[in-house]
């Protein structure tokens, strides 16, 4: 694994010192250090964000669709026929986890696996910047209306948004080549899961 020397030219100048010059990573070398720090308080200020959003009334007693319930419920025989016409076969699974859980625990999954996917997937476009622009971006994604509007089918969600969540995590703390390969197992299983953006 390479590292390379980038140098900036000074602006104000157009000439070049030793002071702007900045060892950057290859391209297939991990970026570590204080990747977890990052990857940390972006997840917050993300979560945050997307609290804002859904609002205090919707975190306690969420609006689920009505083609939502069969999720929240457990009905894996009512979800068996959607299954066969949409091939969500990573979902079907999930309805059969056994252990039911209220909606507002649903919610929180939901909300903490996308809040978490936005901001690892923030921090894999600006792997070598500070943290401004991977929490601009992140916020900026989850204040989108979308997030809004697909909120109401959380609980078929869940499977889906925590596939991705996992899948950018692992990307984000080994190099950008492994990081590729991963995508050859992750993208068949994700393409059975509801994902926000499908």
């Amino acid at each position: 694994m390479s590292r390379r020397k980038v140098t900036f030219p000074d602006t104000s100048t157009g000439t070049t010192s030793p002071n702007w010059t900045r060892t950057m990573p290859g391209p297939d070398q991990a970026v570590t250090g204080s990747l977890s720090q990052r990857l940390a308080l972006t997840f917050l200020a993300t979560y945050a964000a997307l609290l804002l959003v859904v609002g205090a009334g919707q975190i306690t007693d969420p609006f689920i669709h009505y083609d939502d319930y069969p999720a929240l419920v457990l009905f894996a025989e009512a979800y068996y026929e959607k299954t066969l016409a949409e091939g969500r076969w990573f979902n079907y699974l999930w309805h059969l986890r056994g252990i039911e859980t209220p909606a507002w625990v649903n919610f929180q999954l939901y909300l903490v696996g996308w809040s978490l996917f936005v901001a690892a997937a923030a921090l894999n476009v600006f792997r070598t910047t500070g943290l401004r622009y991977p929490l601009l971006l992140s916020v900026l994604v989850v204040l989108s209306p979308q997030t809004t509007l697909i909120s109401g089918w959380f609980n078929s969600l869940i499977p889906g948004i925590w596939l991705m969540a996992a899948y950018t995590v692992t990307a984000l703390f080994v190099s950008p080549r492994v990081g590729r390969w991963l995508l050859v197992p992750f993208v068949p299983v994700a393409i059975q899961a509801y994902t926000p953006y499908p």
